[in-house]
């Protein structure tokens, strides 16, 4: 059965900017009180997975702050995700909202100690975090999961403060890729999001003839858009948001 290639309004980058969190494969000490906001561009790609195998890409501004203090004798990381607005319509179709959010930080598992939740808004159900390990490298990593995210709200995900005894600074979940570096393994390419830092079903009514269309969709923190060389299922040169999210 041949595929269909059409424009899907994913919301996918509308949205999907409201992730920043950090990580990458090797990550770097880091000593400095305070905090510190990086942005950068990602690059998201969207694919209904039966038939009619419809298809999204965008790319999106993104950002987030990272507050390092001390906790007695540990270290304290708050990564904070700025607030986006879920678009109501896209293409044409209209945006009925984005569900099944997933958004993975990277952490010092060697000396961890706890993690925890705060604040957050604009979203419905109850935000969980849980310590996981990526697939295939193996790295700690918090996984944020948001439930559901109607169109047209202005959500907010809740702020993760990480406590670990080391200053290592948490980065956005990529595989072995780094700033500046492509991504060598299968959880850091396009359209395998179990290790990318961002991921979301993003869901449209009015495409023609099939009506209601799910796309899942995960985002890489890179400057290349869709459609590209570096096209889904490639190994994509990362950018900052790759890199230690903390100076």
């Amino acid at each position: 059965m041949s595929k269909i290639n059409r424009k899907l309004p994913i919301a996918l980058c509308a949205v999907a900017a409201s992730a920043g969190i950090a990580l990458s494969v090797a990550p770097a000490a880091s000593a400095t009180i305070g905090s510190t906001t990086t942005n950068f561009s990602m690059s998201c790609n969207g694919t209904q997975t039966t038939f009619p195998y419809i298809s999204q890409d965008q790319a999106q501004s993104y950002g987030v702050t990272v507050n390092h203090q001390l906790s007695g004798a540990n270290q304290s990381f708050a990564v904070s995700i700025a607030s986006q607005t879920v678009p109501t319509s896209a293409f044409g179709y209209t945006v009925t909202g984005l569900s099944n959010m997933k958004i993975r930080v990277q952490v010092d598992g060697s000396t961890y100690v706890s993690h925890s939740l705060s604040g957050g808004s604009g979203y419905t159900g109850t935000a969980t975090a849980t310590k996981k390990t990526s697939t295939p490298t193996g790295n700690a990593i918090i996984e944020i999961a948001i439930p559901n995210v109607a169109a047209g709200a202005v959500f907010t995900p809740p702020t993760l403060t990480v406590i670990q005894g080391s200053t290592v600074a948490p980065k956005f979940s990529t595989g072995n890729g780094g700033n500046g570096t492509a991504a060598t393994q299968n959880e850091g390419k396009y359209g395998d999001d179990a290790g990318n830092f961002y991921a979301f079903d993003s869901t449209v009514t009015g495409v023609p003839i099939y009506g209601t269309v799910t796309a899942p969709t995960s985002c890489l923190p890179t400057d290349v858009q869709f459609p590209s060389t570096s096209g889904a299922g490639a190994f994509p040169v990362l950018n900052a948001g790759a890199g230690v999210l903390h100076s």
